[in-house]
C-alpha cells in the first residue's frame, strides 16, 4: 500500500533538514579554516573565530531542536538529530584544521601556472604573517614546490640562525610548507 503522501514530504523534508544540520557546520569549518589560510595575522583570525561562532551556533540551535524534540516525544526525530550533530562535531574539526590544504586546492591552478614560468627551484610562494599584533612572535608562513628532493631533506624542525627556527612540513606531492619563528 505504500507510504501516504504526507509522510513521504514529511520525512524528504526532515532529511534535508538533517543533512543542512550535519554539512552546514563542515562547509562552515572549511571555509573559515580557507580564509584564515588565505588571510594570515588579525584578518585571519577574525575569519577563524566567525567561523567557530558560526558553528556553535548551529549546533545550539540543533541541540535546541533536539530538546524540543524530547519534550514532544519524538524519540526518533530527537535521536536523529543527536547523532548528525554527534557527526558533525569531528568533520567540523577537521575542517578547520585542512586549512593549508584547502589554500593549496584552491590556488593549485595558479601554483602550477607560475611554476611552470620558472625554471628556478625551489618556487617558493609567500603566504604571509602570522602575528595578530605588532609585539607578537612573527611566524612566516611559505609554499615552496621543489621537486628535486632538497626541501625534502630538511623535513621536520630545525634552528637555522641563532633564535630562528624553520619547520618543514610535506602538504602533498612535491608542496611543502615552511613556517619560520623565533623561539
Amino acid at each position: 500500500m505504500g507510504v501516504p503522501p504526507a509522510a513521504s514530504a514529511s520525512s524528504t523534508s526532515t532529511r534535508r533538514q538533517l543533512l543542512w544540520v550535519c554539512l552546514a557546520p563542515v562547509l562552515i569549518a572549511c571555509l573559515g579554516g580557507a580564509l584564515h589560510s588565505y588571510f594570515l595575522g588579525p584578518l585571519g583570525f577574525l575569519f577563524g573565530f566567525l567561523a567557530v561562532l558560526a558553528i556553535l551556533g548551529l549546533w545550539v540551535a540543533g541541540l535546541v531542536k533536539t530538546v524540543l524534540a524530547l519534550f514532544r516525544r519524538r524519540w526518533t526525530a530527537a535521536g536523529g538529530r543527536f547523532l548528525v550533530i554527534a557527526a558533525s562535531v569531528p568533520l567540523s574539526v577537521a575542517g578547520l584544521a585542512s586549512e593549508d590544504y584547502i589554500h593549496l586546492a584552491l590556488s593549485y591552478p595558479y601554483y602550477v601556472y607560475k611554476i611552470e614560468q620558472t625554471s628556478l627551484r625551489p618556487v617558493r610562494f609567500y603566504w604571509g604573517d602570522s602575528a595578530l599584533l605588532a609585539i607578537d612572535d612573527s611566524r612566516n608562513y611559505t609554499l615552496i614546490y621543489d621537486d628535486s628532493g632538497e626541501v625534502e631533506a630538511t623535513l621536520g624542525e630545525r634552528q637555522v640562525d641563532g633564535g630562528l627556527w624553520v619547520t618543514t612540513t610535506r602538504l602533498a606531492g612535491h608542496f611543502f610548507l615552511q613556517v619560520a619563528y623565533l623561539r
